[in-house]
């Protein structure tokens, strides 16, 4: 890579992270990613989480040594004599400039030969960059690349790349011209969205969600498949329904957790402010704050005072697990990390787990964790993980 095309790229992605780019950079900036493949870089960058967990990594790292190896690397030396005061400056950069040195260090310091990425982390990347958005017409839009932007803008859709969001408040028009879109959210990442009336919601991995570009003036109604996180904006003439596979919940303003994965036994619609009432085949059921309503293969089995925030733990990178069946902890990171877990002995499924276990560490990091809980050893196999248990 040319010197100055090292400085080109700093500058450009620092500006492009921080939202600063004008279009004529952004194709000089998207010429230089492709001329020198950085497309991996670009994606890491991009994902909170995995700049969460190296920058971690980079702080074992003494800066001005590290930032002389990268120089090394890249054909550039510090001077020898370098005031404080000059240095000072080095270390006053905005934070979004120290990001992508730190990304750059590693990948031409650790990874001097581009070495592919291998695992879990290359199968996180394609995933991150599989967030898919169809419009009415069934047109298929890729989101995490962000190459769709301008078509959006010009719906009056925003596109954040960076924070992963999708704001349709600025949309105008009639439902009938712009119809439903449907968000598909692939493991291993969340999305948030806007909905037209200032609602926003929180996609879990593993989601869709099918909703108006513009929600109506009357009934407000979206579909939902996975779980989601709701922050519904109050409007007293156009209630707002949540539509799962077995049930519906109505709702003014409030904020509610809804989990409707078709891999488990239960449905849980979990109540943090506000009231709502969930509508069933038979059954009508109203919850106030702290409450739980739990389906179970479809079938409504009651409600129940419960503590939220372990449900919504997600929404903070973590995984929540109460007294929680084995089987159900590995459906839970089979979603997140986009692997198979399988347990090769049935008295497995019977060990409980309890406890909060972040999300934002790798695979390997996890069941290293749950390892030392119980007696239980985890080896892959064929693509895929097992689970056995081990005698002391």
């Amino acid at each position: 890579m040319e010197d100055e095309h090292v400085h080109i790229i700093i500058n450009l992605l620092g500006k492009s992270l921080a939202g600063k780019i004008t279009p004529g950079e952004q194709k000089d900036l998207d010429k230089l990613i492709r001329e020198y493949s950085l497309e991996e870089l670009v994606a890491d960058l991009g994902d909170e989480r995995y700049v969460m967990q190296h920058l971690r990594k980079y702080t074992k790292y003494d800066v001005k040594d590290g930032f002389q190896d990268f120089l090394n690397v890249v054909g550039e030396t510090l001077p020898e004599k370098k005031t404080k005061i000059k240095w000072i400056y080095w270390c006053s950069v905005a934070s979004v400039l120290l990001f992508v040195l730190g990304f750059l260090f590693f990948y031409h310091v650790e990874n001097p030969k581009g070495d592919e990425i291998r695992g879990e982390r290359k199968d996180r990347l394609e995933n991150m960059e599989s967030v898919r958005l169809f419009l009415a017409d069934r047109e298929e839009m890729v989101l995490e690349a962000g190459y769709d932007e301008k078509h959006l803008n010009s719906l009056g859709i925003f596109l954040s790349v960076g924070p992963r969001i999708l704001d349709y408040t600025r949309v105008r028009g009639r439902d009938s011209l712009i119809g439903e879109h449907t968000l598909v959210v692939p493991k291993g990442c969340l999305y948030k969205v806007i909905l037209s009336d200032g609602t926003r919601v929180t996609l879990n991995a593993d989601s869709r969600m099918r909703f108006p570009a513009v929600l109506g003036s009357s009934c407000r109604k979206v579909y939902l498949e996975g779980e989601a996180y709701f922050d519904v904006k109050r409007d007293e003439n156009a209630p707002f329904f949540v539509e799962g596979r077995n049930f519906s919940v109505r709702v003014l303003g409030t904020t509610f957790n809804v989990m409707d994965y078709k891999d488990e036994e239960q449905s849980q619609v979990t109540l943090l402010s506000g009231s709502v009432e969930m509508c069933m085949k038979d059954t009508v059921v109203r919850l106030s704050p702290g409450k739980q309503a739990v389906l179970e293969k479809g079938k409504f089995v009651g409600q129940r005072l419960v503590d939220p925030l372990p449900y919504v733990s997600w929404l903070e990178d973590k995984f929540c697990f109460e007294s929680e069946r084995l089987e159900n902890v590995l459906r839970k990171l089979s979603r997140w990390y986009d692997i198979v877990i399988e347990c090769e002995q049935d008295e497995v499924n019977d060990i409980y787990f309890t406890g909060y276990i972040p999300n934002d560490i790798g695979l390997k990091e996890v069941l290293q964790l749950l390892e030392e809980t119980a007696d239980i050893k985890f080896f892959e196999r064929d693509d895929k993980m097992l689970v056995r248990c081990v005698k002391n």
